[in-house]
């Protein structure tokens, strides 16, 4: 429990920065810096619980966008509710 605390508090301040820098949000970041072993199973879990969380906290949603380059960035907007 302590671990899954850890991880979408570490989630969502990193969405937050990364949103004030207009920078979007990719998959390697999260695995990168917040899930230390660099575990991406855990992935699902962490946008489903993330984006509730954004959600219900601060209003934001995260949508996936399609660069150019064809890989999938994560980006967050504000929500209109």
């Amino acid at each position: 429990m302590k671990e899954r605390n850890r991880v979408l508090s570490a989630f969502v301040r990193l969405t937050l920065v990364l949103e004030k820098r207009k920078t979007p949000v990719k998959k390697e970041d999260i695995t990168s810096k917040i899930l230390r072993d660099g575990s991406s199973r855990l992935w699902p879990a962490v946008i489903y619980f993330g984006n509730k969380l954004l959600k219900d906290t601060f209003g934001f949603e995260l949508i996936e966008r399609v660069n150019p380059k064809g890989r999938y960035p994560v980006r967050v907007c504000q929500g209109t509710s």
